[in-house]
């Protein structure tokens, strides 16, 4: 699917190969103690540098690299069979070339020439000065006493590693003062071999400095990076190669005490360990890529004299990322270098230097399956103690996870490499959905005039032929105006003219729409070329003296029921006969809105606003309008005159039936009820899935509940008192207050589910659905206690409490004034308990439903006696009565005397 990896490379993929980078080993083409005038290497006699910048009787060794594209390791600008000093190609090419040791020293880049031969190979050739690489422990002869040797050129294996970093091409630093960004790379090295080599050197170095704003630059003194040195000093300086590296792409350089670091084991490394490296700045708001940083060794009684070795990167798994600015590095490799140099021993001393570059392409934090967004609203000591394991038992943000993620891996994969599978592990369900099918849009984006552009998804035919959209449309009263189905491939979702002039939101599915079926298919084998396309769910229930009681157990991907075929199922047969099981079958990608008619007259309506969610299906063998019995959908939405009722609060649900507590505005008879249904249910717990929040405005901010609720990764939409909002409308507890809403509103925050079968093929929405799911519930518990929420002092109802009305005693009053049922004849004597169980159980079962028997926020909510705006007038016996039921059915949560008058018997 084209949108989802797009997003992915635009959003994560960190383009590892822009930054031109690689780390060569290359051989050693010379003897132990190199050569002055000229080299064989295969069919090649190669000149040495001799006089190019050094003396006549100057020594080398030959390092032959490769063959490679000198643009693809940014020196497009070298000329073959010329020996150029790689102090020069780098300022020409702007690009850093970084050549060290194996025990992390670095060689003098005024040392260094590069070469291409004429058949394209490039070679190095260093000059063999008596330079500082440090010193190895060895043994000598039989006595078996240790000495310590120096470390030469000869003794070690060499690293050369190219990075020209896109930033350069990047319209920020372009943007720079002209002087910085014309000669973004400067290097700078000197042999100090009397005290004037060393004022000459530090002259050009503060000039420098001041080009480079005192920032972005690393110091050397031979082959161990060290502090900028404040004053000459001759014991320290005398004798040695001076140098230094100015890049203009260096944000910041960091250090961290390495005996502060925690630790962790690899997964991914093969539980190899390593240091956890998290930044020490809590403002990076991009993906600051490991191939970005550089990584030294260094000791010091402080960060201000010390000297360090770089860490050598040559093989991949000795630097990982994390997150976005934190990473693993290997542990063995620190040892190593430890090991190595006697200036490390004082381990209470060392640090991690980290110089971290700034990228070209600036990628934000987009979200993804672990939820690291959340991670990062943490305070930094608490983030560490999230990634350590420490007071946690959060796995998904362990070092340990997050290293191994596939979040991670999709930021350094190769272009290759990025494929749906990756791409939807890496995001998650979430994330997936809201890029493929997002649902909600403005119905016109105010910034282009015209309708949003759709994913491709819209766009991609169908097996049956065309395409999918089932729309609602919203008007600017933020009420349901309508829907239909356009089976039409279009970049935008133009408007049909009857909605153009007042729409403000459209909620566009992948899906087809039926106001009859709600794609189950009951008792009999299955063809459904739409199945497999959209997903499906397979379920089985007993059979109860022939007829199935519809208490369903989800057995999908259980083979033994059914086997799957070219364009459907076939039932296992002799195994639900002899269990007594009656099979269905649902599938995704299907919506089913339908609305019920109001009565013509008060005397012919029923006195409920009671629905059963119906579905013509074949039942038993039978083409019947049937609900009960049917299997839940996966959401479910309940609209009165277009506005969209809060289920819980709104009206209660209890598969198929759905009562409705909310006060219309008008009578009965002027009130249309639309339900909507689509999605398979939970297959846990067979039942639709729970809504993500509910509650009331307080101090103008949703989500007031001192809960940690995760929605900024969700495709959702707002339900304000009814009128449906996009979720960057309103603000929530968990965010920063930018809208405020009218306090004392009822809100219901919902999540779009939609299947993701069409476009990944390799998984069930229902399984993917369930990861995510379970992330966001383990996220949610570990932020609540740890962040301080917004919770206003005072409350307050603007306006009026919400109103509700009781459908227990609505049934008795409306049956009391339009159906002549409860007259003063049968309220004449005396009655109790007994009598009254008697009368009410018919319909006993709506105190279930209603909001007197629940908890109920007065402060917020009121509940009325019945549906109607006016008053109503009963006898005195009636409202005797009535006033019985609310003090022993109501638990006293309603009142009469404002809504029922006693008139004439």
């Amino acid at each position: 699917m084209k949108t989802l990896l797009n997003y992915a490379m635009k959003k994560v993929w960190c383009e590892p190969i822009q930054d031109r980078q690689y780390t060569f080993k290359p051989h050693r083409a010379t003897g132990y103690i190199g050569s002055k005038d000229m080299v064989v290497v295969g069919r090649h006699r190669i000149g040495l540098p001799v006089g190019v910048g050094s003396s006549p009787d100057s020594r080398y060794h030959l390092y032959h690299i490769g063959a490679i594209d000198r643009s693809s390791v940014g020196l497009d600008g070298m000329s073959k069979d010329v020996w150029a000093n790689v102090p020069f190609i780098m300022e020409q090419n702007d690009a850093i070339v970084t050549i060290y040791l194996d025990n992390g020293a670095l060689v003098p880049l005024n040392l260094c020439y590069l070469k291409v031969l004429a058949d394209g190979a490039l070679v190095l050739a260093v000059e063999t000065l008596p330079i500082d690489y440090g010193t190895y422990s060895m043994s000598i002869g039989s006595i078996q006493e240790n000495y310590l040797a120096k470390t030469r050129l000869s003794d070690s294996e060499l690293f050369i590693r190219f990075y020209k970093n896109s930033y350069l091409g990047s319209s920020e630093f372009l943007g720079e003062s002209e002087q910085y960004s014309s000669e973004p790379v400067r290097t700078l090295s000197k042999k100090i071999d009397v005290a004037n080599d060393y004022f000459v050197f530090n002259s050009q170095l503060i000039q420098l400095k001041r080009q480079f704003n005192g920032k972005s630059f690393v110091f050397f003194a031979d082959g161990f990076v060290m502090k900028q040195p404040l004053a000459y000093q001759p014991a320290l300086y005398l004798g040695k190669t001076l140098s230094a590296t100015f890049d203009g792409t260096v944000d910041r350089i960091e250090y961290h005490k390495l005996s502060g670091l925690p630790s962790f084991r690899s997964k991914l490394d093969g539980g190899k360990n390593k240091y956890l490296v998290l930044s020490l700045s809590d403002g990076a708001e991009y993906i600051e890529y490991c191939d970005d940083v550089d990584f030294y060794l260094i000791n010091g009684r402080s960060q201000e004299q010390f000297k360090g070795t770089i860490l050598n990167r040559y093989a991949k798994n000795i630097v990982r990322q994390v997150t976005h600015n934190a990473w693993a590095v290997d542990s063995d490799q620190i040892e190593s270098l430890i090991h190595r140099h006697g200036f490390f021993s004082n381990r209470g001393s060392l640090y991690l230097m980290a110089v971290i570059r700034k990228a070209s392409i600036k990628r934000g934090i987009p979200h993804q399956f672990n939820e690291v967004n959340e991670l990062y609203k943490l305070p930094r000591a608490l983030r560490l103690e999230a990634m350590t394991g420490v007071n946690s038992t959060l796995l998904q943000w362990r070092a340990d996870e997050l290293e191994n993620s596939d979040y991670c891996k999709l930021m350094g994969a190769a272009d290759k490499q990025i494929l749906l599978p990756l791409v939807a592990n890496a995001l998650g369900y979430n994330v997936v959905t809201m890029q493929a099918e997002p649902v909600i849009h403005k119905a016109v984006d105010p910034n282009t005039g015209l309708a949003p552009i759709l994913s491709d998804l819209y766009r991609n035919p169908i097996p049956t032929g065309g395409t999918a959209k089932t729309v609602f449309v919203y008007d600017n009263d933020r009420l349901l105006k309508g829907r239909y189905f356009n089976n039409t491939p279009t970049v935008n979702e133009l408007l049909p003219a009857q909605y153009s002039t007042d729409a403000h939101l459209t909620e566009i599915f992948h899906a087809t729409l039926s106001e009859t079926t709600d794609g189950s298919i009951y008792g009999q084998n299955v063809n459904d070329l739409l199945g497999k396309y959209w997903g499906y769910r397979a379920y089985v229930c007993p059979l109860v003296s022939g007829a199935p009681n519809g208490k369903w157990q989800d057995v999908t991907g259980l083979n033994n029921y059914y086997q799957e075929t070219g364009n459907g199922i076939v039932w296992n047969w002799t195994l639900l006969n002899s269990s007594g099981l009656y099979p269905a079958y649902r599938r995704n990608g299907h919506v089913l809105c339908y609305d019920i008619s109001p009565p013509i007259t008060l005397t012919g309506y029923s006195g409920k606003m009671e629905f059963t969610i119906a579905s013509t299906n074949s039942w038993v063998g039978t083409n019947t309008l049937n609900g009960r019995s049917s299997i839940p959908a996966g959401t479910v939405d309940v609209f009165m005159n277009g506005l969209k009722l809060i289920d819980g609060l709104d009206y209660h649900l209890d598969w198929p039936k759905i009562v409705i507590c909310k006060r219309p505005l008008g009578l009965p008879t002027q009130t249309v009820i639309t339900i909507r249904t689509y999605g398979t249910c939970d297959p846990v717990t067979i039942a639709p899935y729970q809504k993500l929040d509910f509650g009331f405005v307080k101090g103008g901010v949703l989500s007031v509940n001192q809960r940690y609720d995760i929605r900024a990764s969700r495709s959702i939409s707002v339900n304000i008192a009814g009128m449906t909002y996009l979720p960057d409308e309103v603000s929530f507890a968990e965010n920063e207050l930018l809208f405020g809403v009218t306090d004392g509103l009822p809100y219901e925050s919902v999540s779009y589910l939609t299947p993701v079968e069409p476009y990944l093929d390799d998984r069930t929405t229902a399984s993917f659905l369930a990861k995510s799911l379970a992330v966001d519930r383990a996220v949610t518990d570990y932020m609540t206690p740890r962040l301080d929420m917004f919770d206003p002092e005072l409350p307050i109802v603007n306006w009026d409490r919400y109103r509700l009305f009781s459908p227990f005693l609505n049934f008795v009053i409306h049956a009391m004034v339009h159906q002549g049922s409860f007259a003063d004849a049968t309220l004449q004597g005396r009655y109790g308990n007994t009598e009254v169980e008697t009368w009410i159980s018919s319909f006993k079962y709506l105190l279930a439903f209603d909001p007197c028997t629940k908890p109920l926020d007065k402060d917020y909510v009121v509940v009325y006696p019945h549906q109607y705006n006016a008053p109503v007038t009963v006898t005195a016996k009636q409202y005797s009565f009535l006033d019985y039921l609310v003090r022993n059915y109501l638990n006293g949560n309603t009142m009469l005397s404002q809504s029922v008058n006693i008139g004439a018997s």
